[in-house]
């Protein structure tokens, strides 16, 4: 990413000396002359760093910071100034619109290094919200995928209850569901002296069939049986295949 900077000071030799000073680190450096202009220049172009001087016609420097604030938050802000309204310049640090305030005459190296440290403060904090939006995806593709794999889950485990309670062929429960549910209901018709009707139906000829006519034609009359049977039988009633 290159670093672009914007400099915003309505004196024409001060806004000279800083691009020869600054461009030597390698920046993009942008230029106004009153906030107005710096305003116009951001709508424009993508600015990581602005360093503005205090006192300026129509705008002040903190003034200027404090709209770039409300129109662009991710902007590290810093004031370059030889008079300052501390009043003001207070105010706007606390408000967070300032990141820092310098003083003119300035320190060449000490100058420099405020900026890199701006710079390297707002590419931190792109990195840290970069990284929270990552975690937050990673999350909601987690719940996502912890969600489907709960209704796999629950397809398996419906899957497995069926397999092993009930006939594969005739789709009606097996001997060994049938057995629990027997012993459940003699249980209950002897609390309740309630009396009981167990009916066993077998198919006559049933192997004749099979060796006659292949096991695939007695697999459709063991079908057509559990069909006609569960077509007829009541509510209170319980089908299964015994064997």
């Amino acid at each position: 990413m290159e670093r672009t900077l914007l400099l915003v000071d309505d004196d024409e030799d001060i806004g000279a000396a800083l691009i020869r000073l600054l461009r030597l680190e390698g920046y993009n450096i942008l230029c106004a002359r009153s906030g107005q202009e710096g305003l116009e220049l951001l709508a424009r172009n993508e600015v990581h760093v602005i360093v503005s001087d205090q006192r300026m016609p129509e705008m002040t420097g903190v003034e200027f910071l404090s709209r770039v604030k409300e129109l662009y938050p991710k902007t590290v802000r810093i004031i370059l100034s030889g008079y300052a309204d501390l009043n003001s310049v207070t105010e706007a640090i606390n408000r967070g619109a300032i990141y820092k305030f310098l003083t003119k005459p300035w320190d060449n190296e000490t100058l420099c290094v405020n900026v890199l440290e701006a710079f390297r403060h707002y590419e931190l904090t792109q990195q840290r919200n970069n990284l929270a939006l990552e975690i937050q995806e990673a999350n909601t593709t987690l719940a996502t995928l912890s969600l489907e794999l709960s209704k796999l889950v629950a397809q398996k485990d419906v899957q497995i209850e069926r397999i092993s309670n009930y006939d594969q062929l005739t789709g009606l429960p097996n001997r060994m569901w049938f057995l629990d549910r027997l012993k459940l209901a003699l249980e209950q018709t002897r609390l309740n002296s309630q009396s009981l009707a167990l009916l066993l139906i077998d198919v006559d000829h049933f192997r004749d069939i099979n060796d006659t006519f292949g096991h695939s034609a007695g697999d459709m009359v063991l079908q057509e049986v559990s069909a006609l049977l569960s077509s007829i039988s009541g509510e209170s009633d319980v089908l299964a295949r015994m064997r």
